[in-house]
């Protein structure tokens, strides 16, 4: 035991096990760089309308704090005013700004945002249709007819996504590990449109992404199916990126029983436990020092 630990530096070996699930874990569809980078351009190319629309008619936030603090410098300096005087004091409004492009109101910016509609699809799914995917078309037909009141979230089915971009390089793990299963379950939703991708953009996609709609940060992109010029990018997406699949959605929503998996792992731990460790520095500090007085 002493040789162990002596080779171990001083530590014991310790096995520390932890529970696992029993799926798989979900692969993100892969891209090669290039295609990788030619997609992201033909996003930049698309959504740069939304940013010079932004750049020219839209002056740039200065916060709330700023806000906040013209308001009260004004107030200070302009005297008690009739509502009407008031009201003609205002700045008049943007009355010949132009509409924003089209393309703002197919595409989803944010987290929030694209999340929310992926959500909204797959609440139309129940474990029931995706067990009626596996019959005939007329069989899953009366199927669907007969469970529409299992269906949970809006009455009506949202707008189908295209695809989901997103740079996991540039995000933490937390924010994307869910897309896969989300997209999955929302592409469900609409059999009779094409899946929607999931594309992992280059490194840096980020801050070209944000520069092309002039907002200071886009992490996720989510376009909306029937997008105004968007054929040049849709149909590489659907070519060059595979939907993602996921082999075990149909034993999950099953409800089959499967045995819990329990992951072992191998490593090593201090020879003299902490606790007694603490203890036994605290005992030496206890102990007074014996008195040298009038021993000479």
């Amino acid at each position: 035991m002493s040789k162990r630990k002596a080779e171990s530096g001083g530590r014991k070996q310790k096995t520390i096990y932890s529970l696992d699930s029993p799926y798989p874990g979900i692969e993100w569809p892969s891209l090669s760089s290039e295609d990788s980078n030619t997609i992201l351009e033909l996003l930049c190319s698309l959504i740069s309308p939304i940013g010079q629309h932004s750049s020219q008619f839209i002056p740039p936030s200065k916060g709330k704090r700023e806000k906040k603090r013209e308001k009260k410098a004004l107030e200070a300096s302009e005297s008690p005013k009739s509502p009407i005087s008031d009201h003609a004091s205002q700045d008049p409004p943007y009355i010949d700004r132009p509409a924003p492009p089209e393309i703002a109101d197919y595409l989803t910016i944010g987290f929030n945002n694209t999340t929310r509609i992926l959500e909204a699809l797959a609440e139309k799914v129940s474990p029931h249709k995706l067990q009626s995917q596996t019959r005939t078309s007329a069989q899953a037909k009366r199927k669907r007819d007969n469970l529409d009141v299992s269906f949970t979230g809006v009455p009506t089915i949202p707008r189908a996504l295209v695809a989901v971009f997103i740079s996991r390089v540039d995000q933490p793990s937390i924010l994307s590990s869910h897309l896969p299963l989300l997209v999955a379950t929302a592409s469900l939703a609409l059999p009779s449109s094409p899946a929607i991708r999931l594309v992992d953009l280059p490194k840096g996609a980020g801050i070209k992404l944000s520069t092309a709609l002039n907002i200071p940060r886009a992490s996720i992109i989510g376009l909306l199916e029937g997008a105004p010029h968007s054929a040049p990018l849709v149909g590489p997406i659907r070519k060059l990126v595979r939907p993602v699949e996921i082999p075990w959605l149909q034993d999950a929503m099953a409800a089959t029983y499967l045995p819990v998996s329990i992951k072992a792992t191998e490593t090593t731990a201090p020879a003299e436990p902490k606790r007694a460790r603490r203890m036994k520095a605290s005992t030496t500090a206890k102990v007074p020092m014996r008195s040298t007085l009038g021993l000479e």
